[in-house]
């Protein structure tokens, strides 16, 4: 059976953030609720405290005002992550991850479709972030090594994920210790594997 959804405003005048939030999007009835909810999510995580922009400025704000004056956010994409960023045949892109970069355009520039989507592997997701080839990766996992070492920055965690085997429904296998002496295929993502042979 398929789910059913009922929108929710977030914003109005039973959930105030700070302000009124005239014109809220999720009160105008030509927005999408999706997007709506997005908007308003992104719009109060970019104004935290520990986003609040200081004095001087900061690379942070510079690549902000790079990305405002060029009308656009470049976001790197891979084709091949169900559910968070996939490629479908026409090019275009679905997924949690591609949604969730639409609302932080529609946050910048009032407009999802301000997006242009960057076919990316995996394994050049840090570094195309870290040498500015695209503004802002999705689809990456973050741990204590990456979040040191990789001269990039996490936003915070917007999805807390699991790492399960799947095996067939008449199978015996009913823990991971049934797995001993059985070969294990897995996508090519290392994190991952290395989460589920522990």
């Amino acid at each position: 059976m398929a789910r059913t959804y009922q929108p929710v405003a977030v914003c109005g005048e039973s959930r105030k953030y700070g302000s009124e939030w005239e014109g809220c999007p999720a009160r105008d009835s030509s927005t999408p609720t999706d997007i709506a909810i997005l908007r308003n999510t992104v719009a109060r995580t970019l104004t935290r405290d520990d986003f609040a922009i200081t004095e001087e400025p900061t690379e942070a704000d510079s690549l902000l005002d790079e990305i405002l004056e060029r009308g656009f956010l470049r976001v790197g994409a891979p084709s091949n992550v169900p559910g968070l960023s996939f490629a479908e045949e026409d090019g275009s892109f679905r997924g949690m991850g591609v949604e969730l970069s639409r609302a932080i355009a529609v946050a910048l520039f009032d407009d999802p479709d301000a997006i242009e989507f960057v076919e990316q592997e995996l394994a050049d997701r840090f570094s195309n972030t870290a040498d500015g080839t695209v503004d802002i990766s999705i689809a990456a996992v973050q741990n204590l090594t990456r979040d040191g070492s990789l001269e990039v920055d996490y936003s915070p965690i917007y999805l807390y994920d699991g790492v399960g085997v799947l095996v067939p429904a008449d199978s015996e296998i009913a823990s991971v210790g049934d797995l001993e002496g059985w070969d294990i295929g897995s996508f090519d993502c290392r994190t991952s594997f290395d989460r589920c042979c522990r």
